[in-house]
């Protein structure tokens, strides 16, 4: 019989302190833990986690709780490459017992908190506390009980567990801004004490907007442990001015010095992480030109796959553009008319002349969207989503920066 096992079900730890949820992979089911629960080494032992695993180990099936976004995406999924299934033909009883008795962690993710100091277009409230106070909501944040209990057990697990030779580890800190959150240094200096530094990767998405102070309180973290290899995912998807607008509140000159500042540190593989947007789709090109030749100016620039000078080979495979996620409408790439996959057409060639390859292929699934969700309310939600961002930030002259959306809206609004 053959079994089909995500991976990622396995092997990662997800803990999103904001929403006081703890689950096993970034896009299952969220499963709130509540404080009562937090006991009896929780992080691998809670029903939930291990309910999901007797459903794919066990009975066969994918868990009724756990894989519905997969569920629902495959195979058509942008991230169809992190949607790994195991599939092979044999299992023996000792293998299956193994998986489920054990914990098998190498990756940890701590979404640290909802602060975060930017307004971009495609976020809301719920992973940035300036949307929040701009729409007048709460911020989201863990009780101090659960957090404390949380940390404590993380500290706990990391003490006592069994890092194995063959394996290299990850640990990824995402918001929110983590460097918009004070406790963050601290707490990467804990999880940094505990873990093999040889065999351990340390993640950190940012949108690089930090003032000098606390930027270089990261910086000093990362010199501190020049032994171990940081990959810093930045996240922008256009340049300038027109980035400033997607995601209001940034200082792009000051981006671009932060950056500047981690191309100096041999222990640090930076990469650019966009989120493809309606709005950024017909700049494709120039950001993808700008970031390649900012890399190669500074002698960072590197082919995709298999890289041998990373930092104790831990890296195999390094991306310099890294996926991220599409938005939902109005402001996905799936509401643009057919004729803009022209942008991406261009940028995608340019992407195969210049070895990121990996990326390429990324877009090209971007562009197989575009125009797929398009109906009577297109034209409708994009006018009131653009028309809330110019009455709401003034400070950004939207029709100039984005001068396209206008001949969106007017070429939906007679859709049947």
């Amino acid at each position: 019989m053959t079994r089909y096992i995500c991976s990622k079900m396995f092997t990662d730890l997800n803990i999103k302190f904001p929403d006081e949820i703890i689950k096993n992979c970034c896009k299952s089911n969220d499963d709130k833990i509540k404080l009562d629960d937090l006991q009896n080494n929780f992080l691998v032992n809670n029903a939930e986690y291990q309910k999901r695993k007797s459903s794919m180990l066990y009975d066969n099936a994918l868990p009724v709780n756990g894989c519905d976004t997969c569920v629902r995406t495959e195979p058509n999924s942008l991230f169809r490459s992190w949607n790994e299934w195991r599939n092979k033909d044999t299992y023996t009883n000792d293998e299956v017992n193994s998986l489920y008795k054990n914990e098998n962690f190498n990756y940890y993710e701590f979404v640290m908190s909802s602060d975060c100091d930017l307004k971009c277009v495609y976020c809301g409230a719920k992973d940035s506390s300036s949307w929040a106070k701009e729409l007048g909501e709460r911020k989201r944040a863990a009780s101090k009980q659960w957090k404390d209990r949380v940390e404590e057990e993380i500290i706990h697990h990391l003490e006592n567990k069994k890092f194995k030779d063959n394996r290299t580890y990850f640990f990824s800190f995402s918001g929110g801004e983590p460097t918009y959150n004070v406790e963050m240094i601290d707490y990467m200096q804990k999880i940094i004490k505990l873990i093999p530094a040889e065999r351990s990767v340390i993640n950190i998405s940012t949108n690089l907007n930090a003032k000098e102070k606390i930027f270089t309180r990261f910086l000093n973290l990362i010199d501190d442990n020049n032994n171990l290899l940081f990959t810093v995912d930045s996240s922008f998807e256009d340049i300038g001015k027109r980035c400033e607008a997607i995601r209001s509140g940034l200082n792009w000159d000051r981006a671009m010095k932060n950056m500047d500042k981690l191309f100096l540190r041999d222990n640090v593989q930076v990469r650019i992480s966009p989120t493809p947007n309606l709005y950024s789709i017909p700049n494709v090109l120039e950001f993808l030109k700008y970031f390649v030749e900012k890399f190669k100016a500074n002698n960072k620039f590197k082919p995709e796959g298999n890289d041998p000078t990373s930092k104790n080979n831990l890296l195999s495979f390094h991306s310099m553009f890294n996926h991220n996620m599409v938005q939902e409408p109005p402001l996905t790439p799936m509401s643009l008319p057919m004729h803009y996959k022209k942008y991406l057409t261009e940028a995608i060639e340019y992407c195969y002349n210049n070895d990121l390859t990996n990326y390429a292929s990324h877009l090209e699934r971007i562009k197989e969207l575009i125009g797929s969700k398009i109906d009577s309310n297109t034209s409708k939600r994009i006018e009131q989503k653009f028309g809330y961002f110019k009455k709401v930030r003034p400070e950004y002259d939207w029709d100039a920066l984005f001068p396209h959306v206008q001949e969106v809206i007017d070429e939906t609004k007679n859709h049947d």
